[in-house]
């Protein structure tokens, strides 16, 4: 049997609602929604994701598969600790009702315990560039409100989030 008949069945039909879009740069340094997005072309856009504003409202209910994706630097040297319970992410949220973290992606935190003889060093931050995915495959009901969120969680250190990319896509 041909093997591309065989597979063609296992793929669902994405042309029919969603978006892509991507931000190229922005600078935070506290929990801040990603706005501003550009859908042109090689993205694409849907009449219900507001590029201006971030915000995706479902159109029907259904199966939705969400990706959200950064990469980040920071803008100077890293001068602090993080405690442990602070941890930064980026999130998909549900923002109508019920509110939710749908999705979400830590930032690479080094965590170091150097016996240094005399001294014990203990560092914990975030590194000085890397990336962050946010990724689901979720059930969503008609009108739900979605949104891309940068979670500080209390971290300070100033970023500059680049080339950060936001799809959705209904699959059933």
């Amino acid at each position: 049997m041909n093997e591309l008949y065989e597979i063609v069945g296992l793929f669902p039909n994405v042309t029919t609602e969603g978006f892509s879009a991507v931000k190229s740069s922005l600078a935070v340094s506290a929990n801040s929604q990603i706005t501003a997005f550009n859908a042109s072309d090689p993205f694409f856009s849907s009449s219900n994701f507001n590029a201006t504003t971030g915000y995706y409202t479902v159109p029907t209910a259904g199966i939705y598969q969400m990706q959200a994706n950064l990469n980040y630097n920071t803008n100077a040297a890293i001068s602090a600790t993080l405690s442990a319970d602070i941890n930064p992410a980026l999130e998909i949220r549900r923002t109508s009702t019920p509110a939710a973290t749908l999705a979400a992606g830590q930032f690479p935190i080094v965590n170091l315990n150097l016996d240094l003889g005399l001294v014990q060093l203990t560092i914990r931050a975030v590194l000085g560039g890397g990336s962050a995915t946010a990724t689901g495959l979720m059930n969503l009901d008609a009108g739900d409100v979605l949104q891309l969120y940068y979670n500080a969680d209390g971290m300070t250190v100033a970023l500059t989030l680049i080339n950060v990319q936001w799809l959705i896509y209904r699959v059933a």
